[in-house]
Order: structure tokens, then sequence, then C-alpha cells
């Protein structure tokens, strides 16, 4: 029998979300649903925010990929997203990092450098595709 088996047995029903519960739970290398929960929703949003800035940025570099600054930011959003969410799943140091509840400098750097990089790279697929249907 595993640790978080006896956890999980060990776990008296009237105190089900207890503090002492979730101590044990991180203990036996399971994080309480939500406290993952929030480790995601901290990962979106630093990706969803540099995604647009890096879609601001794109568009604004270069009247080829501008798309308004409604265009670049709905694209960065999306863009940032998309590849910051990959690159979490690519990159095992800062998924355990999150997975942790540790979610350190690095992990936060590399969250913004992959949405960043996201929302540039869809902002100026979207303005090319555009410009050269438009010519």
């Amino acid at each position: 029998m595993t640790l978080s088996a006896v956890v999980f047995a060990c776990k008296p029903r009237e105190s089900a979300g207890g503090p002492l519960v979730k101590q044990l739970m991180v203990v036996a290398g399971e994080l309480p649903e939500d406290v993952t929960r929030e480790i995601r929703m901290e990962q979106i949003l630093i990706n969803l925010v540099a995604g647009a800035l890096g879609g601001i940025g794109a568009g604004k570099s270069s009247p080829t990929f501008d798309l308004g600054m409604a265009g670049n930011i709905i694209s960065g959003l999306v863009g940032g997203g998309v590849l910051g969410q990959i690159a979490t799943l690519l990159l095992p140091s800062v998924l355990a990092a999150a997975q942790s509840g540790n979610l350190s400098v690095g992990g936060i750097v590399s969250q913004v450098v992959a949405g960043g990089a996201g929302g540039a790279i869809l902002t100026a697929i979207i303005g090319a595709i555009k410009n050269k249907a438009a010519a």
C-alpha cells in the first residue's frame, strides 16, 4: 500500500477538506485540487498577459504584421495562451515546479518568455497572411 493510499484510507469523513488532510496529501506527493487550480490559473494569466504584450510588440514593430491594437491583443492572447501551455508540458522542470506549488522565478520567467513568444509568433503569422491576402 502506498503512502497516498494510506492517507486516503485514514481521512475522516467529517473533515474531508481539513488542513491536516491537505498537509498529508502534500507530503504524499499530491496537491489538493484547489491548490493546483490556483497554480494553473497563475500560469495561464502569466501566459495571457505576456502573449498580449508580445502581440502588441510584434504588431507595432513592423507595419507588415500590424493588425490594429485590438487584433494584436487578441492574437497575442491566443498565441500566448496556447504556446505557454505547450511550453509548460514540454519543459518538465517548469511542470514539476508548478505541481509542487513552488513556482520559482525561473518558472515565471520561462512562462513569460513562452507566452510572449507565442503572442508575437501568432500575431506575425496572422498579420502576414492578412497583408498577403489584401495585396
